[in-house]
């Protein structure tokens, strides 16, 4: 590569440091619109940038991460501390309406908290309301099977559980250590693959041999988000209604009042 290039391997490490990464760093920062992407993306971004850099702007750019107003109004480029506060409902769900979107800020939001540990901010220690978006996915299914279909999440069949990553619940278990998050990753048969950490296998098996696989759920309404669950029948036979009554935010299609 030296030889190729006629430059030293310390050349070649400034130059893609200098006109690669830090130059992606100041975009983000600067919020000149040249990168973009759904809330959460832009500031897993920044906050990879800026430990990998590890240089002199590296604080400030964990602060945009973390607190950035956002620029002209725009959700998208408000820090992950402010939009907890601003832009997830007080249930643990965001304002996008649509569980396919909302819970896509989960998996943006876990890989950014696991950043900042990096930097010695505890993000799950931090801010409660962290926890309460890892609860609203497993929250809100119904008859133990499917997500309500609500705006652009799901179809006219209504299957699957939306939001149940390994991934992210195998980072929920270890950082709560909540049971129903080993139970998620017991019905998902699998454990996480997280090469760089010790397996979690023993101990969500642990929580299983202590109470079982099933989570119990209950009639519930969501004031904040907007969604009413009413649920009975037998275990072995679930009933369950929805009834989305929300705001509406981005992505819900005219979904408010639609019952499942």
């Amino acid at each position: 590569l030296e030889e190729s290039l006629g430059k030293s391997i310390a050349q070649i490490k400034e130059n893609i440091e200098t006109n690669l990464l830090e130059d992606a760093a100041r975009c983000l920062y600067n919020m000149d619109n040249r990168f973009g992407g759904n809330y959460g993306t832009p500031q897993r971004a920044l906050a990879t940038l800026a430990v990998v850099l590890d240089n002199e702007n590296s604080d400030k750019y964990i602060d945009w991460v973390l607190f950035s107003p956002g620029e002209g109004g725009s959700y998208t480029k408000q820090g992950m501390a402010s939009g907890l506060i601003n832009l997830v409902y007080r249930d643990g769900i965001g304002f996008e309406s649509s569980p396919g979107y909302n819970f896509g800020w989960v998996g943006n939001f876990v890989q950014v908290a696991e950043i900042l540990l990096r930097r010695g901010v505890n993000v799950y220690e931090e801010y409660p309301r962290m926890k309460s978006m890892f609860d609203v996915p497993i929250a809100i299914v119904l008859n133990d099977n499917f997500t309500p279909n609500i705006g652009d999440s799901g179809n006219v069949l209504a299957k699957g559980k939306v939001g149940w990553a390994a991934s992210t619940y195998e980072t929920a278990f270890r950082r709560y250590g909540d049971p129903k998050y080993a139970k998620v990753l017991y019905q998902l048969g699998s454990y996480g693959q997280d090469i760089f950490k010790d397996s979690i296998k023993h101990q969500v098996e642990d929580v299983i041999k202590k109470e079982g696989t099933k989570i119990e759920y209950r009639s519930d309404n969501l004031s904040g988000y907007g969604l009413a669950l009413l649920r009975g029948g037998k275990s072995s036979d679930p009933l369950s209604v929805s009834l989305y009554y929300g705001k509406g935010g981005g992505h819900d299609h005219w979904a408010r009042l639609n019952m499942e």
